[in-house]
Parts: structure tokens; C-alpha cells; sequence
């Protein structure tokens, strides 16, 4: 068994880690993250479990170079450094990529989506809710969307936004409009005060401020 990931981390903004490992993607993130001179740890956004005819050759051992081949095909600006596996892009837009793969394989079923607040609960969640009162966001707030400053909406409580008249959730809300099919991290798509909701919750929680009761 073996698997491509995509993994983010905060010491990282805009950039993606895309990965592929024989072994369990937690052990390696563990690994990755115990590296000298990683400020934070690895999260894990995604993985995709592939077949081992698909994905090795020779003596078993996953080959990740032909997914870098391709992704430095399809762009070849995206890549950090030719000798590292960071890209420059979204993990929805990572994401897209690995279904893009699976949709050919025709096995879509073995993508696992790692969601901070998504409510489906088919979705594997590594960290609680997302919280509006403990990321210290007052009711009735607004917040912007990233991919266009001209949508707003309004903080109707602790777990949901107000938008066009209607209630939803910020995840719920960023997938409709960015047209995705598949569950996206909301908190990376509004700002508040000029920062995401990812990056606040992440500056909060390294202070100890984040606090949900």
C-alpha cells in the first residue's frame, strides 16, 4: 500500500507539500515534522491511497518523481526549488490535482480529506471545529472573501455566516464559490481584520488564546 498526501504547514503560507510514502502518512509527517529547523508541525490535507502497480517499480519503493514530473509539466513555476517538494498553490487547488489522477484510475473512493471544519462527518478531522467566539470574533462581524474583496458576510454565531440572506458555514459557502465538488478548508478563504481564519486561528492557538470552552 502507498500513498500520495499533500500536507501544509503555517511556517509555509501559500505553499503545499506533495509527498508519496510506502509507509502509514502519519508516521512520515511525524517525520517531517521532527526535521531540524521546522518551526511547526505538518498537517496533513489530503491523501490519495493508490495502487502499488501504479505507483512503484523495481524493488517496491514508492517512486514520487513521476508526480513531480508531472506537476512541474503542467506548471513548471509552482515548484519552491527543483531539489524540494514545496508547491506554490492552494491545498483545494493540490486537491483538484490528486482528483484529476484519481478520476482517471477511476478510484476516487481512496482520497481521504483531512477538513478543520467541515461538518460531513464521512471527513476525517484532525482538529475541532473551527470557533468564532475563540478565534475572538465578535456576532455580527463581516468578513471578506479572499478570491474577490467584494463578498462579505456577516458572523451570525459561533459555527456559522450570513450570506445573500442565508445561513451556512464558511466551508460550506468557499465551496459554492469557488465551484468545487469536494469539501474545502473554509478558514483559508475569509479575513478577518485582514487575516484568514486559518492564520488567526494558528497565531492564536501558538499564544495561547485560542480558547474554546
Amino acid at each position: 500500500m502507498s500513498f500520495i498526501y499533500i500536507m501544509t504547514n503555517p511556517a509555509y503560507p501559500g505553499y503545499v507539500k506533495i509527498g508519496a510514502t510506502n509507509r502509514p502518512v502519519e508516521e512520515r509527517r511525524v517525520e517531517l515534522s521532527s526535521q531540524t529547523g521546522v518551526m511547526f508541525d505538518f498537517e496533513i490535507y489530503a491523501t490519495y491511497e493508490t495502487s502499488s502497480d501504479l505507483t512503484t517499480e523495481g524493488k517496491g519503493k514508492l517512486k514520487d518523481t513521476k508526480l513531480h514530473h508531472l506537476i512541474d509539466k503542467l506548471n513548471p513555476n509552482l515548484r519552491a526549488n527543483q531539489k524540494r517538494e514545496f508547491y506554490k498553490m492552494k491545498p483545494e487547488e493540490a486537491l483538484d490535482l490528486l482528483m484529476a489522477i484519481a478520476e482517471i484510475a477511476g478510484n476516487t473512493d481512496k482520497i481521504v480529506k483531512y477538513v478543520e471544519d467541515d461538518n460531513n462527518a464521512d471527513e476525517k478531522t484532525r482538529r475541532s471545529p473551527f470557533s468564532f467566539a475563540a478565534a475572538r470574533i465578535p456576532v455580527g462581524s463581516e468578513l471578506t472573501f479572499t478570491e474577490n474583496p467584494d463578498i462579505k458576510v456577516k458572523v451570525l454565531n459561533d459555527r456559522q455566516i450570513e450570506y445573500e440572506g442565508k445561513k451556512t458555514s464558511v466551508s460550506d459557502l468557499a465551496k459554492t464559490l469557488l465551484e468545487l465538488n469536494h469539501p474545502v478548508q473554509g478558514t483559508l478563504y475569509f479575513l478577518y481584520e485582514d487575516e484568514t481564519l486559518s492564520d488567526r486561528r494558528n497565531r492564536l492557538e501558538e499564544s495561547g488564546e485560542y480558547n474554546q470552552k
